[in-house]
Order: structure tokens, then sequence, then C-alpha cells
């Protein structure tokens, strides 16, 4: 009976950060080693949209070279926000690549990129295209396009969108592939002066601030 209450409190709680442990379908056709993705760090300000990180935000970011500079990264997807661009930075300099900017927004916003991969689908495809084949790709997005790519690799996975500096893992070398929580910032961020929220708390629905 425990163990039954347990599940079921389990699949209820699908849309909690640490995500349930539910079978996924994940659909890559050549997965690398791992997908990271990761929301951007602290941001200054929730009203501008070109924002910087804040001073935690560039702490996360540093902080990144200790919690991720491990893996065997192959290559990191950006955004064309800047703040996407500043968490990204000192982790690509350590691991000595240049982040690839995938400008993507939601199509009724249009799309802002220098590159062809200007659409969550082609984000997907590249990743799972056999070209980054046994290693790791880390993309660095926002609470809408990290949806995004979510659900490109698996439409009905429940989860809830993360604070900034969190992310997912999804790791192709176990059977039935399944995000779980990337390794845990010790930073927390702070709800920016003069905002009424803080836009960098998680969300258990599809936030409309990124």
């Amino acid at each position: 009976m425990k163990a039954f209450l347990r599940s079921s409190l389990m699949t209820a709680s699908g849309l909690l950060f640490s995500l349930s442990p539910l079978p996924a379908k994940i659909t890559c056709a050549h997965p690398p080693a791992e997908i990271l993705l990761l929301r951007h760090a602290c941001r200054l300000s929730c009203d501008n949209d070109a924002t910087p990180l804040d001073t935690k935000g560039q702490d996360q970011a540093q902080e990144l070279i200790k919690r991720l500079g491990d893996r065997d990264l192959q290559a990191i997807f950006i955004t064309y926000k800047l703040r996407t661009e500043q968490t990204a930075s000192p982790l690509a300099d350590y691991k000595k690549l240049v982040p690839i900017k995938a400008g993507f927004k939601n199509a009724s916003q249009g799309n802002d990129t220098d590159s062809n991969i200007e659409t969550a689908e082609k984000l997907v495809k590249e990743i799972c295209s056999g070209n980054y084949s046994r290693r790791a790709v880390l993309y660095v997005g926002h609470s809408d396009t990290l949806d995004d790519v979510l659900r490109e690799l698996d439409p009905s996975f429940p989860y809830k969108t993360p604070p900034c500096g969190e992310g997912w893992i999804i790791e192709f070398n176990v059977p039935n592939p399944t995000p779980k929580g990337l390794p845990a910032s010790g930073i927390t961020c702070e709800k920016p002066v003069g905002a009424e929220r803080n836009c960098c708390s998680g969300h258990a629905t599809r936030a409309a601030e990124q």
C-alpha cells in the first residue's frame, strides 16, 4: 500500500523540478552520450530582455566549471540573448569551445539568429545527427526555449521549468533515457531590486518570462 501511494504521489508530482522517474520516450536518432539542458544564470533585471547576469549569475557561470567541467563536452549551444552567452562563457573558455548560437524564438515572435538553427526542431535534429556521438552537448537557453527543446525530444514528458542556473541531463548510455536534474548549483538567485516577482524562480507551467 505504501509503495502504491508513493508511486501515485510521484506520478502526481511529475511537474516537480526534481523530475519523477517516469519512463520517458526520448526521440533522438543518433544521440550523443549526454544532452545537458541549462537555464541561463541569475539575471540583473526582469523587465529588460537584454539584461546581463547579476553578481550571483556571474558566480553561477563560474561555478559551471566545477559542476560540468568534467563532462566530455563537444559542443555548447546558446541563444541570441546576452545572458545565455555570459552563462556559457566561462565553461566554454575552460573547455576551449566556441558556443554555437541557436537563435530561435517562439514561432509567433519570429527568428533572430546568425546560424541555420532557428527552431527547436532543427537544434534537436543537429544534436541527434550523429555528429556528437559518444560525447556530451550542452544547450543554454530560457524557460520557453528549454520547453521547446524538451518537447521536441519527448512531447509527453511532465516537468517543471527550472530556476535560473539549473536544468536537466539526459544520459543515453542507459536503458530508457529519462531527463533528471543536473548537479545542483550552490547559488540561489534573488529577486531583482524593484521587481514584483523573481523571474528566475521555477514554474509549474510554461512561463511568461524567460
